[in-house]
Formats: C-alpha cells, sequence, structure tokens
C-alpha cells in the first residue's frame, strides 16, 4: 500500500532521520530566552555598543555561542511583518564573509504610565538580533601600525575576504544591497581571523524606507563617508568602496594611517608605508630579500588600491569588481614565485587555506527537512465553566432539568449524541460539575472504541474508593460496587461509548444497578444514534445540534485574540464567512481560531477562506464530516513539518489515553523528529511544540487520577479528541499496526474480515483523496517518497501491541521496517517474550514495555541494535541480561521500580546514555564500577533507594544537570564524606533533590554537606524538603548566583535564613511552607516570591507582573498571594494553572486597599480557580460587585471547604452559597460596607444550610443592622422556626455598631461581642422572664431543662415558652465575653434573653459598674465564673457582691484599684480566686479569711505587696497558692503551715524570698512546691 506520508521520512541508516546538526533557518525566539543566555543582558557579558544598539555574549543551551544585539526602541518603527520579512531577506545572504543571522526577537512591551491621574498603556517593541559569534572580536581591536600587531598575511587576508562579502552583496543578488556603514568595528573575525561583515542591511531596515540616489538620513559613521555623501546625500554602491579604501589604510599603515594621507602627496604615503613594512619584514630572520621584495610589491599594491578607493572623484573610484581582479593579481604574482608554497608564516600554503568558519557553517547550518519553526505562546485553556463556553448553557440547563424530573427513577441513562467535534464531552462536563448535583459522588471514565467492561467497572471502583482497582473477575466487580454504590447518589460519565451489542450494553446496565444507590445517573456520549437509544433507560436520548455560524465566529475570535489586531473591520467578514465552514462543530472553529492567531493581513486570511482542502473530499464516515475533517488538516498545512510529525506520531497511543509529556518528548526526540537549532535545545523545542498542539486543541491538559503513580510523581498529562486522533491516523494512512483493534485476528489479513473492513476501506478512501492535497503540500510532503519493493505487503513504521507473547512476525510481513513499538494492556497475558519484539532489532528505535508484565528482560535486548528508548519498569527478576550493555545507541532507559538488585557491569558501554531512571528499586545498593563511564548522562533518578554513592563512580558524570536522591537516607561517616565529594564534583548541575535525605545526620552534618553543595555555581533548583535536621542554610548559598527556586518545605527545625539571600538577583522562589520555628525577619519577600508567601508586583513601566512566576511551582499545603491588584492582565493570572496544584490545602487572595487596578477583580479572580483539594480559603480586599462562576458554585469547585475569610469586600451585599458547603466548619465575615441584613437568603442560609459550621465571626460590619437568627421552615399553617446555623459553637461579634439580632438570640456554646453595642441593647422588654426569681441555682434550673425535675406548677407557662424551638430562650450560650462596651451594665438586654450561662468575661467596657442592682442580679442570677478586666477604672462594681453564685472569680488589670469592695466577703461559694496586676494596692484585704470555700488563690503582678493579712490562715480548705511577680515580699508567713488542705504552692519571680518558713513541714499534703 502507497503511504500518503511516504516522503516525510528519509531512508533508515540506523542514524537519525537528519544528518545535519541544525536547521538553516531564521527562528523567532523570546526576549526572556535572549535574558536567560546573556545573564539578563550583564554587563559582563557585553561586547560592544553601536548606534542601533548593544551587543552581548550569549550561551545557549546547547553550548554554543552567539551575539545578540539588543536594539535600542526608538531604532525603528516597522511593524512586525515588516521587520519579520526584511530579516528574512537578510537571513537569505549566506556567504562565508557576512554574519550569518540565526533568529530575532520582536516583541511589544505593554507599559503602564500615569497620565491625567489614570493609567494609560504605553506599547514599546523590544527587538533583537541573534548573530554568529565570532571569538576573535572587531577588527577594530586589532588595528595597529606597520610595526606590530597583525603580520602582512592576516591583514591581506581580511581585506580579500571584506571584498568578497562586498562583491557578494553588490553583484551576486538580483536587487543589489549596500553596507553603508563598512567600518573596523563592524568587521568581526572568526578564530582564524576570517573576516564578516557585521550589522549588514541595518540602516535599510530601521530606516523604513528604500535607499534612492539621495537622501537626508543619516548614514554611516564620520571618517568613512564618502565626500558625496557629505556634501550632497548622494548613495550609490561606491559609498561602500570609499569606506572600503579608509579600512584597508588603516589596515595597511595603523588608525592614524588616513589623516597621514591627507596631509601628504600619494606616492610619498606609499612609500612611507611601503619603507616601513620593509624594516619589519627583515626583522625576520626566515625572509630572504627576494621574499621582502614580494611583499613589499603586496603591500603598494594594496595600498595604491586603497587609495583610489577613496578618490573623491566617484568616477575615478573602481567598483568591487575591479578591487577583486587588482587583489588577485596579487595572488598570480606571489603564486609565480618558486617559494610559494613557504610564504605562510604559520609554516602552511596559503592554498592550502580554507576559512574555518565556512567550513563551520556548511557543516552547521546546512539545511534539513525542518525548514521552519514557527513557535506560538500557549493561551492556557479556561477551566470548565459557562463563562467559556459559547453556545451551550441553554442546551445544559435543559438537559439538566430532564435528569431532575427522572431522579425517582433507581437509575437513569441519558445518552447525548451527536457528530464528531460537535461538543458532546463539553457539555457532559458542564452538567458533570453543575451544583444540582453536588450531593452526588462523581465518576468519569472513558469507554474508547474498544468496550472493555471490566475496565469500566474498575474505573468506576477506582474512582470511587480513591484507591487503583486491577479486578480481573465480574463477580468481584460487581461486589465492590454493590459496597460503593450502596447508600449514595452517583453522577456517572461514560464518555465516547462505541459499543452497540444489546448484550454487552445490558450488562453494563446491570452492573451500574448493583448495589442499594439512592440515586444513579449515567450520562454517555456518543457518536451514533443507534447506540443512545439501546442504552437509554427512561429519558429520550439527547441530540446534540450544530452551533450556528456566530457562535462558531465568536469562538475564532475568541482563540484568535481577534480584537487586540489591527483591522479588524476589514478581517471580520472573512472571519465570518471561515466561521461557516465550520459546520456548526466548535472544535473546528478552536483550531482554525489558533491557526489564525498570529495571521495578522487579510491575504493570510483570504487564503485560509479559499484553500482548496474545503472542496476535497476527506471522509466517508457521517460521524467525521468533511468539513471538521477539512479545519484540522488546514491547521496542519500551517504547521512546521518536523511538528508534523511529533503530531502523527501521537496517533501510536490509544483513544483516550493519558499520555505522558515527559515520555512523550523523549520519544520524539529518539525517533530524530527533533533537531536542535543555534538558539533552542532539543528540549526547548519539543515544549514550544506541546504548547502549539495543545493551542490548536490537538492535545488537551488532563488531571491523572489521585491514585495514579503520574499524579503522585506529579507528571504532565494530556489527551487528544477522538476527532483529532482520526486526524492523525488518517495521516499516517496504516502506518501505525494498532492490535487494540484487531484482537487476535492476523493484521494481514484483517481487511478481509466484515467487521474491520470499513475501517480499512476508509483509509483507503482517505488516501485517494488526500494524496494530491498531500503531495501539492509543501509542509506535508516534503521528499520524494522511497519505493515500497514490489508486492509486499503493509509496511508499518509504529505499533501498538496488547499482547506481549505473541510473535511480531505474525502481524505484520515487515517487522525490520517498525520503528516504535509500544505493549498495552498487557499484565494479563504470560509475559514478555523476545519473539513479541526481536524481528524488529534493525530498525526499532522506540521499545515501551511499561503495560506489560515483566518477569525478566530477555538476554535478546542486546540484539536491538539502534534502540534509543527503552521503558521496562517493574521488572520482578533480580538481574537484568548483561546484553542490555550492548545497547550502544540508547539514550533513555527507565527501570523505575523494579526488583532489580545489581546494573550489568559494563553498563558503561552505553556511552551515549543522556536519561536514566532507577527510582524505587529499592534492592539496588551499589553502581557498578564502569557507571563513571556514562559521560553524557544527563539526567539521573535515585529517589527512594539505598544505593551507597562514590566519588569514584560519579566522577565520570561530568555533564550531568538533573540529579535526584530524594528519600535516599544518607548516613554520617565515610559514606557522607564519599558523597560529599561525588555530589560536589558535578559542576553541570542544574537541579538537585535531596529532600527527605539527612533523617540519619546530625545538624552540624546537614549544613557541612549544604555547604559542599553551594559551591555548585551552576545550580538553578535546590530541594532540601523535608528535613529535621536542617537547622540553618549556610551563608555560602550566596555562591549559588544562578539558583532560582530553594525549596524547604516542611524543614520543622529550621530557625533562620543568611542575609546572603537578600542579594541573590537569581532566586525566584523560596518556600518555606511549614516551619513553624523559622525567624519570619529573614525572609526576602519583596526580593523574590517565597512560599507560601508570595506578593504580586509589577517594576514601574511593566507589562506583566511577577505572578507569572507561579506557574513554575506547585505548593504544598499553603499559598498566600498578596497584591493581586498589581496584575496587568487576565491572561497572565490565568498562566499559572492555579486549578492543577494539588498540594495546596490553604488559600489566601488579597487585593490592597483603594490601590489602582490594571484589570478588574472580578476577572482576575475568575482565573484563579482554585484546586479542589482545598481546606480554607481567603478572600481579602475583592473590589468588585459580583462573583465569578466559580465562586458563585463553590460547593462543585471547593466541596473540602472547612474554613472561609471573607474580608473587606466592600462592594458585595450578597455572598456565594457558602451554606450549601457539606464540611464548612468556620466562617469570617468582615468589613463587608454594603451588607446591611443577614437573613435566609444570606449565603444560601436555608434548610439544611451549615450543617457542621461550628464557628463564625461577624467583624467590621459598619452597615450591617439586622441579623434575623432564625428561618421558617413550616409546611401548610405551621409556622416553624429553626436557627439558621443550628450547630453553632463559637460566635464573634466585633465592631458593629448598628447590628439588631431578631427574633433571638443565636444558639452558639461561646459568644463574644465587642464594641457592638446595639446587640447588648437592643431586645425588647415584652416577654422577659426573671430567671433568678423562678429558680434557686442554674443547677436547679439546668436539671429541669433536662426533664430530671417536675417544673413547679407557678412557672410552668413560662418555662415551656422557653422551650418552643426558635424561641428566645432556647439560646444558652456558657460562656460569653463582653469587650469594650459603652453602654451601663443595666442596659445589656440581651443577658435577660439567654438561659443561664456559666462564664462572664467583661473587659474595658467604661460604664459597667454603673446601673441598678436589680436590673444586673435579673441578667446575671446564674454566673458562676466572672472575669473582670478593665485598665481604665480605680474601683470594682458594687453590684459584685451580690453575684452569691459566683465560683470563679477574676480581677485582672486594674492598676487604679485601692481596695476591693467589702461586700465581695458575701461570696460563699467562691472557689478560685485571681487577683492580677493591681499595682496601687499594697496589702491584701482583711475580708480574705472570710472565703471559707477558697481552694484557689492567685496573686500576680503586685509590685507594691509586702505581707499577707493574719485572716488568711483561716482559709483551711486552700489546696493551691500561687504567687507571681511581687518583689517586695521578702518572706512568708509562719502560719503558711496552718493551711492543712495546700497541696501546691507555687512562688515566681519574687525575688525577696529566699526561704521558706519551717512550718511548711507540717503541711503533710503538700506535692508540689
Amino acid at each position: 500500500m502507497d503511504n500518503m506520508l511516504g516522503d516525510l521520512y528519509k531512508p533508515d541508516d540506523g542514524d537519525d532521520f537528519y544528518s545535519k546538526k541544525y536547521r538553516d533557518e531564521l527562528e523567532n525566539v523570546s526576549f526572556q530566552l535572549l535574558e536567560e543566555i546573556t545573564d539578563g543582558f550583564s554587563e559582563s557579558r557585553e561586547l560592544g555598543r553601536g548606534s542601533f544598539g548593544v551587543v552581548y555574549r550569549g550561551l545557549t543551551k546547547n553550548g554554543d555561542y552567539v551575539a545578540v544585539k539588543k536594539l535600542h526602541a526608538n531604532v525603528t518603527d516597522l511593524n512586525h511583518k515588516q521587520f519579520q520579512n526584511e530579516l528574512y531577506n537578510l537571513a537569505k545572504l549566506k556567504h562565508e564573509n557576512i554574519v550569518r543571522i540565526y533568529g530575532y526577537c520582536y516583541e511589544i512591551k505593554k507599559t503602564f504610565m500615569e497620565h491625567d491621574r489614570r493609567k494609560i498603556l504605553v506599547e514599546e517593541p523590544r527587538i533583537a538580533l541573534c548573530l554568529e559569534y565570532l571569538h576573535n572580536g572587531s577588527l577594530q581591536d586589532h588595528i595597529s601600525d606597520e610595526f606590530s600587531g597583525l603580520d602582512w598575511d592576516t591583514r591581506y587576508r581580511i581585506m580579500e575576504g571584506v571584498c568578497r562579502g562586498l562583491y557578494h552583496i553588490h553583484r551576486n543578488l538580483k536587487k543589489p544591497l549596500y553596507h553603508l556603514d563598512l567600518k573596523p568595528a563592524n568587521i568581526l573575525l572568526s578564530k582564524t581571523m576570517q573576516p564578516k561583515l557585521a550589522d549588514f542591511g541595518l540602516s535599510r531596515i530601521f530606516r523604513n524606507e528604500e535607499l534612492t540616489r539621495t537622501t537626508k538620513s543619516p548614514l554611516g559613521t564620520l571618517g568613512y563617508q564618502p565626500p558625496e555623501y557629505i556634501e550632497r546625500g548622494e548613495v550609490s554602491e561606491k559609498f561602500d568602496i570609499f569606506s572600503l579604501g579608509v579600512v584597508m589604510i588603516h589596515l595597511v599603515s595603523g588608525r592614524g594611517g588616513f589623516e597621514r594621507y591627507a596631509c601628504m602627496h600619494s606616492e610619498e604615503f606609499i612609500n612611507q608605508v611601503k619603507t616601513n613594512w620593509r624594516k619589519r619584514f627583515k626583522q625576520l630572520q626566515r625572509n630572504s630579500l627576494r621574499k621582502v621584495k614580494v611583499y613589499c610589491h603586496e603591500v603598494e599594491t594594496c595600498t595604491r588600491i586603497a587609495l583610489n578607493c577613496v578618490e573623491k572623484d566617484t568616477q575615478k573610484r573602481p567598483d568591487i569588481d575591479m578591487v577583486i581582479n587588482n587583489l588577485k593579481d596579487r595572488k598570480t604574482h606571489r603564486f609565480k614565485s618558486t617559494w610559494t608554497s613557504s610564504f605562510r608564516q604559520d609554516g602552511r600554503m596559503y592554498g592550502s587555506y580554507m576559512p574555518y568558519s565556512n567550513r563551520y557553517l556548511n557543516k552547521l547550518m546546512s539545511g534539513s527537512i525542518c525548514t521552519e519553526t514557527k513557535f506560538y505562546r500557549r493561551e492556557k485553556l479556561p477551566n470548565v465553566g459557562e463563562e467559556f463556553i459559547i453556545g451551550r448553557k441553554e442546551e445544559k440547563q435543559k438537559i439538566v432539568a430532564s435528569l431532575l424530573q427522572s431522579m425517582t427513577q433507581h437509575i437513569t441513562i441519558l445518552p447525548i449524541y451527536g457528530i464528531g467535534g460537535i461538543g458532546k464531552t463539553t457539555i457532559a462536563k458542564l452538567i458533570y460539575y453543575d451544583t444540582n448535583f453536588n450531593s452526588y459522588s462523581r465518576v468519569w471514565v472513558y469507554v474508547s472504541p474498544k468496550f472493555d467492561l471490566k475496565k469500566v467497572g474498575n474505573t468506576v471502583i477506582s474512582q470511587l474508593s480513591s484507591e487503583e482497582s486491577q479486578i480481573n473477575e465480574t463477580q468481584m466487580i460487581h461486589s465492590c460496587l454493590m459496597k460503593l454504590l450502596s447508600g449514595k447518589k452517583v453522577l456517572i460519565v461514560l464518555d465516547d461509548l462505541w459499543e452497540d451489542s444489546l448484550f454487552q450494553l445490558n450488562n453494563l446496565k446491570d452492573m451500574l444497578s448493583y448495589g442499594d444507590s439512592i440515586n444513579v445517573i449515567v450520562i454517555v456520549t456518543t457518536r451514533s444514534k443507534h447506540v443512545a437509544e439501546n442504552v437509554s433507560t427512561n429519558v429520550e436520548p439527547h441530540k446534540i445540534e450544530p452551533l450556528t455560524d456566530s457562535m462558531c465566529w465568536d469562538i475564532m475570535k475568541q482563540r484568535s485574540n481577534f480584537e487586540a489586531k489591527n483591522h479588524k473591520e476589514h478581517l471580520a467578514h472573512i472571519g465570518m464567512e471561515i466561521a461557516v465552514k465550520c459546520g456548526g462543530v466548535a472544535l473546528a472553529a478552536q483550531s482554525l481560531g489558533f491557526m489564525l492567531k498570529p495571521m495578522e493581513l487579510c491575504d493570510e486570511w483570504i487564503e485560509v477562506r479559499d484553500s482548496d482542502i474545503w472542496n476535497k473530499s476527506i471522509s466517508k464516515d457521517a460521524n467525521s464530516p468533511n468539513h471538521v475533517l477539512a479545519s484540522l488538516m488546514l491547521s496542519c498545512t500551517k504547521m512546521d513539518r518536523c511538528l508534523i510529525l511529533c503530531f502523527i506520531y501521537c496517533a501510536i497511543f490509544p483513544k483516550g489515553h493519558h499520555i505522558v509529556k515527559e515520555e512523550l518528548i523523549q520519544q520524539w526526540i529518539s525517533l530524530g523528529f527533533i533537531q536542535p537549532t543555534k538558539l533552542h535545545s532539543n528540549m526547548q523545542i519539543c515544549e514550544k511544540y506541546i504548547l502549539q498542539l495543545i493551542g490548536l486543541s490537538f492535545i488537551q491538559d488532563t488531571m491523572s487520577p489521585k491514585y495514579s503513580q503520574a499524579y503522585k510523581k506529579g507528571l504532565t498529562l494530556f489527551t487528544m479528541h477522538d476527532l483529532v486522533h482520526d486526524l492523525a491516523r488518517l495521516l499516517t494512512a496504516g502506518e501505525i499496526l494498532d492490535a487494540s483493534n484487531i484482537g487476535t485476528m492476523d493484521a494481514r489479513h484483517v481487511a478481509r474480515e466484515p467487521a474491520t473492513r470499513s475501517l480499512f476501506h476508509g483509509y483507503m478512501h482517505a488516501k485517494s483523496n488526500f494524496r494530491s492535497f498531500i503531495r501539492t503540500n509543501s509542509n506535508i510532503y516534503t521528499y520524494r517518497r522511497r519505493r515500497e519493493p514490489e508486492g509486499s505487503g503493509q509496511q508499518y513504521k509504529y505499533a501498538l501491541l496488547t499482547n506481549c507473547h505473541k510473535p511480531l512476525e505474525v502481524l505484520t510481513d515487515s517487522p525490520n521496517m517498525i520503528r516504535a513499538l509500544h505493549f498495552r494492556d498487557c499484565h494479563g497475558s504470560k509475559g514478555l517474550k523476545d519473539y513479541a519484539f526481536l524481528p524488529a532489532k534493525l530498525s526499532l528505535k522506540v521499545l515501551d514495555l511499561s503495560g506489560c508484565n515483566i518477569a525478566y528482560l530477555p538476554a535478546s535486548i542486546g540484539e536491538l541494535a539502534v534502540l534509543r528508548y527503552l521503558n521496562a519498569p517493574e521488572i520482578k527478576n533480580e538481574m537484568l541480561p548483561d546484553s542490555l550493555s550492548k545497547l550502544s545507541k540508547l539514550i533513555y532507559l527507565n527501570l523505575s521500580g523494579s526488583n532489580i538488585s545489581a546494573l550489568p557491569d559494563s553498563i558503561g558501554d552505553i556511552e551515549g546514555l543522556m536519561h536514566l531512571d532507577i527510582s524505587n528499586c529499592v534492592l539496588l545498593c551499589e553502581l557498578p564500577e564502569s557507571f563513571v563511564d556514562l559521560k553524557n548522562l544527563v539526567y539521573l533518578d535515585l529517589s527512594h533507594c539505598q544505593i551507597k554513592i562514590t566519588a569514584r563512580v560519579f566522577s565520570g558524570l561530568t555533564n550531568i544537570q538533573h540529579l535526584n536522591l530524594s528519600k535516599s537516607l544518607i548516613h554520617g561517616g565515610d559514606g557522607l564524606e564519599g558523597l560529599q565529594e561525588a555530589v560536589g564534583g558535578l559542576t553541570e548541575l542544574r537541579y538537585l533533590n535531596l529532600s527527605g535525605c539527612f533523617e540519619n545526620l546530625r545538624p552540624d552534618e546537614v549544613l557541612s554537606f549544604v555547604d559542599r553543595i553551594c559551591r555548585l555555581t551552576n545550580l538553578v533548583h535546590l530541594d532540601l524538603s523535608f528535613n529535621l535536621g536542617l537547622v540553618s542554610v549556610p551563608e555560602s548559598i550566596g555562591s549559588l548566583r544562578k539558583l532560582h527556586t530553594l525549596d524547604l518545605l516542611c524543614c520543622r527545625n529550621l530557625v533562620t535564613l543568611p542575609k546572603c539571600m537578600f542579594n541573590m538577583d537569581s532566586m525566584k522562589m523560596l518556600n518555606v511552607t511549614c516551619c513553624p520555628h523559622l525567624d519570619q525577619s529573614t525572609l526576602p519577600r519583596y526580593r523574590y516570591f517565597t512560599l507560601p508567601y508570595f506578593e504580586v508586583h509589577a517594576d514601574d513601566g511593566e507589562s506583566t507582573s511577577n505572578i507569572g512566576l507561579l506557574r513554575y511551582v506547585n505548593p504544598t499545603h499553603e499559598l498566600y498571594i498578596s497584591g493581586l491588584d498589581n496584575t496587568i492582565s487576565a491572561e497572565e493570572v490565568d498562566s499559572i494553572n492555579l486549578s492543577q496544584k494539588q498540594g495546596i490545602q490553604s488559600l489566601s487572595l488579597s487585593w490592597t486597599r483603594d490601590a489602582q487596578r490594571s484589570v478588574e477583580d472580578m476577572e482576575v479572580l475568575g482565573k484563579l480557580v482554585p484546586p479542589d483539594t482545598l481546606k480554607c480559603f481567603e478572600l481579602r480586599g475583592y473590589d468588585s460587585m459580583s462573583f465569578p462562576t466559580w465562586v458563585m458554585g463553590i460547593t462543585l469547585y471547593l466541596p473540602r471547604l472547612t474554613k472561609v475569610v471573607l474580608w473587606e469586600l466592600r462592594k458585595c451585599n450578597s455572598l456565594p452559597p457558602l451554606g450549601q458547603l457539606p464540611t464548612l466548619q468556620k466562617l469570617v465575615i468582615g468589613g463587608m460596607d454594603s451588607t446591611l441584613t443577614v437573613d435566609e437568603g444570606f449565603c444560601c442560609a436555608g434548610p439544611g444550610a451549615f450543617p457542621l459550621l461550628q464557628e463564625l465571626q461577624l467583624c467590621q460590619m459598619e452597615n450591617l443592622e439586622v441579623w434575623n437568627t432564625t428561618y421558617s421552615c413550616g409546611q401548610s399553617n405551621e409556622d416553624v422556626q429553626e436557627f439558621m446555623f443550628p450547630n453553632l459553637r463559637e460566635l464573634l461579634i466585633r465592631d458593629c455598631p448598628k447590628l439588631r439580632l431578631k427574633p433571638c438570640p443565636p444558639k452558639t456554646v461561646g459568644w463574644k461581642i465587642e464594641n457592638s453595642d446595639n446587640v447588648l441593647s437592643s431586645w425588647d422588654e415584652e416577654g422577659e422572664i426573671d430567671l433568678a426569681a423562678l429558680f434557686p441555682s442554674r443547677k436547679e434550673f439546668k436539671k429541669l431543662w433536662e426533664g430530671k425535675t417536675k417544673v413547679p406548677a407557678a412557672c410552668s407557662a413560662q418555662f415551656e415558652k422557653c422551650r418552643k424551638p426558635g424561641a428566645s430562650y432556647n439560646a444558652c450560650p456558657e460562656r460569653v465575653e463582653v469587650k469594650s462596651s459603652k453602654l451601663p451594665l443595666g442596659k445589656w438586654r440581651l443577658f435577660r434573653h439567654l438561659l443561664p450561662t456559666y462564664d462572664l468575661r467583661i473587659s474595658c467596657c467604661t460604664y459597667a459598674t454603673s446601673g441598678s442592682s436589680q436590673e444586673i442580679i435579673q441578667g446575671l442570677a446564674f454566673i458562676e465564673s466572672l472575669c473582670l478586666e478593665d485598665d481604665a477604672q480605680s474601683e470594682l462594681p458594687n453590684w459584685l457582691g451580690e453575684l452569691t453564685s459566683l465560683e470563679t472569680l477574676e480581677i485582672s488589670k486594674y492598676p487604679g484599684l485601692e481596695a476591693p469592695l467589702d461586700g465581695m466577703k458575701q461570696l460563699a461559694h467562691l472557689r478560685k480566686l485571681s487577683l492580677i496586676n493591681c499595682r496601687s494596692m499594697s496589702a491584701l484585704p482583711q475580708w480574705l479569711g472570710e472565703l471559707i470555700s477558697l481552694k484557689e488563690l492567685i496573686i500576680s503582678e503586685w509590685p507594691n505587696l509586702s505581707d499577707f493579712p493574719e485572716s488568711m490562715q483561716l482559709l483551711t480548705s486552700l489546696k493551691m497558692l500561687r504567687l507571681e511577680r511581687c518583689p517586695r515580699i521578702t518572706a512568708l508567713p509562719g502560719w503558711l503551715g496552718d493551711l492543712a488542705s495546700l497541696k501546691i504552692l507555687v512562688i515566681s519571680n519574687c525575688k525577696g524570698i529566699v526561704s521558706l518558713p519551717d512550718s511548711i513541714q507540717k503541711i503533710t499534703r503538700l506535692v508540689r512546691v
């Protein structure tokens, strides 16, 4: 069979597809990359300055030097397209004497500036060129007179090279170009002193005009400008000739040569120059007189040529042809001499000279099939939310309504069907996240075309139990589902169901019906109406209708950034016509929109609209209509050719497969799809390809299940839309052998089977109709395809197999053509056999065994001569075959999780190995000696291993950049010294993970080890998390000038950070989460961002803020983001992808009050969707009136929240439905100036709301007037009142001066009221009950309340009124604290509406001492514990002695109190008395001895107390006496021994007491002193 894309591939010769190291194309590079390779354009990298900009030396990740010319922002008014076109013209000037342009940067920096008290946006271009780097600098640095410096041969070669460069631009181009600024500073020299013209053409580019005969624009440099230009502004090729003449004069006579010539006759000047050179020639002993004569003749010739070039008369001035011919005459004259070959001063023949740079460029920059690389920045796709979905909101609501009506059924199955790409999955996601299903457990299952009932069942079990399930027996699956579904409401989505067998569908329904579930709702998406009808139960299948053309256009505008385009009015009509071609399919509109994003010109849009692809017949499948595939195919035509290869390869994965990004990239590299450029490494190109595929919607981000290894390792996963997968398979036209679609059938005969014949016919149809299209598309079809042997069968290049013990030759006639082989879902097979892969030994480059049951790795693995990628995790056998070392081409090896006890002794023979993962190989104890030979190793993962590392083994790893030793315990002694030496020698290391490694080390050993690490000056990322032995960080960390990230998570004993960290300019992220003992003053928060604290800021004039840095980190536990008012755009906020950071449990988002904003708070908050793992959420300073969708659906997005803080939301008059959060325990609301009422509508506080809320705080609500503490939940004529917060235990009301509670106090255990007098006083007198008159004590009342005693007839009616649910007296707090009240205590009417309170604290209440005793006692009748605290009062309230029920009394902070009330001696039940901070009192009252029930006495902070009253010896019941900070007491009284019950005596900070009285020995019960 012909291969549709056969010519994309070159013949496989055992090496990469491409023979060249670099692609020969001009690259568009980001300004960020240029900053990285130049160390932020540091002064130390500066090479020179010119009229257009500054030149810096850059070092790429490939290890190559480039010159980066950062141009001044004001050098051009060209737009991006004009600039790019001019540069591409310059890039075509490939000549050995012209500096190559490798790439360019053209970005717009958006700057906000203050103007008329408002911010305005100013756009400033950031322009730079990436040029060939010449190691010997410019000619300017080498020019000297005739007596020193460069020898004559070198000077002559420079003159000759400059002339050749000028000849090329003057004569060899269709349209001649002029340099116009030729001077020594613009002539650069290579290592071999070969000259190259630099800054060529910049005058033309940056002056934005065609050069004509005359111009008034300043060109060139003074001293090199010809007279005709200076006098008349004339420009011609003679401009460059004059400049050339001046340069040649400088070369033959030094810097002042041209000035000397101007002061003498030409012949005199020539003779002087020749005489000077003759003297130098004679100094060289090896030069004979004949040689000197020849050299002098050459000097004379060159000098005459130079003088002719600077003739004032342009007619007498030679052109470049004449100059070149004259120089050739010099060479001819030299070679006529018999000693020609020995004239080179370096001993080599001139005739053998070949410029080094020419050879280098020929080798380095020759062409390859990847001739165009277009990179676009990824626009992060929004999370699923209705504000992002166009055209499906009403349809979703209709479906939800249908489901709600059918909830009476035990199981409801609703199929959604429609053509591919129409939006079935999108609608399913909207239903899945709908708030109507908040109480449901949710499950999402991708079914795939190959239906597997057991796989579906195991996926449901895994997601419901959060543990991976791989049950093979159907009965066991049913049993598990029965347990998991019982008593639950479950929503299940079965995405992409193809199975149409009634038997299988009935089995599926039966399986999901198991268990005594309350309700199971199943959403099924399918392309087939037949399948939809067969699987549905009690609801009609829903057909998804196409979007309207205007909706498709809206999607395209959204994805193409249409609003930012310059010619919107012209593009709109064309765009609408393109939208019509989408056929109402959202996927097509998304892909086309992203493709149009970089297109600015109308002609480009017209080309898309009028493309022939729309007229091609692509597919016969009615479920994959032509217009959809055509739109996707059109996107392919605009892709880089290498990117097409990468995209097509993704078709090797089965539909719905979670593709691991890191593994995919390594496979692309191993297959040779990726080639580094001069400016971008392999990995950088792969990352950009990934972003472009995401932008085109060809791959999509996906979340891995939390029970999977991918989730635990933090890997990035992708999936492909089914339709995109179909396109990729279509483009391969049968190059992929997919056994998952064949089963156990022989693939060679698959086309004969009726069940699969349509699949093959589809490919054949596609091949027939696409051949002409592909052959005419230069991006897809590039090279003449290699002819297949006549009569050969299907030749597969990639294979996806499901049986690892079946011979490969059974599946294909040409196994030797297979380059990539994947095994999937083979865990139930008999085990890996070598004949499953060995027939492909001559061609196989990628072998993925991750889906196999690998008992042992066959010895024949070593016969895979060209294998470059081997993924073989979890090998059961302890031994690896020695033949593994024969894989000399291998660059990637993954053996993680294996039971191996040793690596092959000859592992070092795999010299090209770059990536090695042996993590979790717990039996592996040491590395073989040959490990030292893995000199190309870049990535090494030894995490969770107990390998002994020695300096000898690591000494050869000179190129390693990524080393993971996490959870590999390090022991002290020799092992520690060996590891220090080993790691300390890895000078190229960029990433080092030592998480949890130091558990067995002393703090000093940890510090010493970290100090040694700080010598690794290239380190970018250092992870020291979970190390309890880390107490401090050494000062030497300041030497890590490239360190970007320092992770100190959960270093719980860390105390301080060094001061040098304030000066670490490269540091971007510091994680000190869960470091409770860390001195916060040592945190340099404003220097860079520190986790968990991150402050958003933007430097003056910057177009972006620093919030984008959060995209690179995955915080754990906590994250506090402040200064969100400093964000510049919603896009940069979106880029951090907050919802994917699953480690965050506590999140705080805050804006600065009254600060100016560049973006609306609602827009910013809409992009900050937290992960669903969140437990604590704080929102502060939010200034919008309403909330984004995710906040209003907070119960869906954040179902695990236990704490919410909403502070200073001044414009919000309503809140999200917090009452529906099922696990919310604490709610803090403050500073909401627009909120007037708290009622049933507040936070959706209706029936069933706030089921677990225990703590509520209302603070600084200055305008809050009413809180309706109950709501009505009665039916018919009943009026049943229920408390809004039924389980509340702690309530704080602070700074709410207008607040009134009605109809009754809330039900709570503890209550604090601060500066909110209306809460205390605004109660009606009607219905108040004098509890003191009805009940003798609080204990008696509690017995009545609990029904333990009979209610007296006299108070029966009033008592029943109290017991009525929702009534005022239903509130019975045990603790109440009142602070900062200005009301007399008699007006605290609240206490007459509370059931008896046990504990009361009164603090700083100015008028609490006033009021009638009768009013006060009525409210405080049953108080048993009282604390009075007020530093402004000089006396105690007169009613204190009347609280006869008091058992605990604390009088604190009464510095002006001189004597306590005598009435206090009436407190006969007092058991504990605390007298604290009574500074004015010098003696305790005499009546203290009358408190005969007192058991505890605390006297603290009495600076004037010097003695104790005699009456205290009557306190015979006293068990504890505490004296603190009483410095004037010099001795304890002798009667202390009479306190026979005393058990505890505490004396603290009483400096006068030096001994205890002898009588203390009489206290026999004393247990603590």
